[in-house]
């Protein structure tokens, strides 16, 4: 009997330490600005033979989700079910920004990777960057555009062409250097007081 309360008091004192364990590392989480639910973001690039995906975010939400349960099954379904969500989806560029839960970021991976078909589109997925917070994607993806820019700019073939995608660059540069201004300006503020 003695051994049996020895055993349910161990039980309990290592279930608090791991509860208090769990509320440190989330308020770790929400100080450093990732999701309180420690979500990853993908960024996902879509290529299609169509120069613009004819679908919306809510079939593309769909047919992931279809395709987790396909390849993944019932554990892979229940695992996602209640983070996973499309935050960002332009049809101009391609790019999709998917919020999952860590640690189930590579089942959505590699379903990804399986994916051919969206509503009636082919289609082909590629990962190029995770992240922790939107934000972080947000900075990748301004970069990523930026390169993407230069490399079209490069490739053009008339004049006109030439100053259309120069016009690109040097609105992307504004945007970059405007938004490194107000973190110089923030970090000038913090400085002062």
């Amino acid at each position: 009997m003695k051994q049996e309360k020895k055993e349910v008091n161990i039980i309990n004192m290592v279930m608090y330490n791991f509860t208090m364990y769990n509320d440190q590392c989330q308020t770790v989480f929400i100080d450093y600005g990732l999701d309180d639910k420690c979500s990853l973001y993908l960024v996902c690039e879509v290529v299609t033979d169509n120069r613009k995906p004819e679908f919306t975010q809510m079939d593309f939400l769909r047919c992931l989700k279809d395709a987790v349960s396909k390849y993944h099954g019932d554990y892979g379904t229940g695992s996602i079910m209640t983070s996973l969500f499309v935050k960002y989806f332009n049809p101009d560029t391609g790019i999709i920004i998917i919020r999952v839960k860590r640690g189930c970021h590579l089942m959505i991976q590699s379903t990804l990777t399986f994916m051919t078909k969206v509503k009636d589109c082919e289609v082909m997925l590629h990962t190029i960057h995770i992240g922790g917070t939107l934000k972080s994607c947000q900075k990748f993806l301004i970069r990523y555009h930026q390169k993407q820019l230069a490399t079209s700019l490069k490739q053009c073939k008339t004049k006109e062409e030439k100053t259309v995608v120069g016009k690109a660059v040097k609105r992307s540069d504004a945007i970059v250097k405007a938004s490194n201004l107000k973190k110089l300006e923030l970090n000038i503020l913090s400085d002062v007081t």
